[in-house]
């Protein structure tokens, strides 16, 4: 029992805060309004300068290598003909799977 009521008097007060806070804004001035929000814009933009673009390292580039990679790679078996005659080709003395395939 002594966790469940440690919760409930933490969220008890949560909420509490959290409806003083919103009293106190919707009592205050415009000019406070105002102010609150210049405050907030500014501290986003201390923020933003303070993060700097993220530089992958050796591992996560040879992830993003080999997923390009296999991106990239053709899918033979709806091709309709074995790989060997599909690379190659016409010049091999093949028939062209990947021309023939598309007509």
């Amino acid at each position: 029992m002594g966790v469940i009521s440690l919760v409930l008097v933490r969220t008890i007060c949560l909420l509490a805060t959290r409806v003083f806070a919103w009293l106190a804004l919707f009592c205050g001035s415009t000019a406070t309004k105002n102010a609150g929000i210049l405050i907030l814009r500014h501290e986003v933009t201390v923020l933003r300068r303070q993060v700097a673009a993220p530089k992958p390292g050796w591992p996560n580039r040879a992830l993003l290598a080999t997923l390009a990679r296999a991106a990239r790679r053709p899918d033979l078996s709806t091709t309709g003909c074995p790989p060997s005659r599909l690379f190659g080709g016409a010049a091999a003395g093949g028939v062209d799977c990947a021309r023939t395939s598309a007509l």
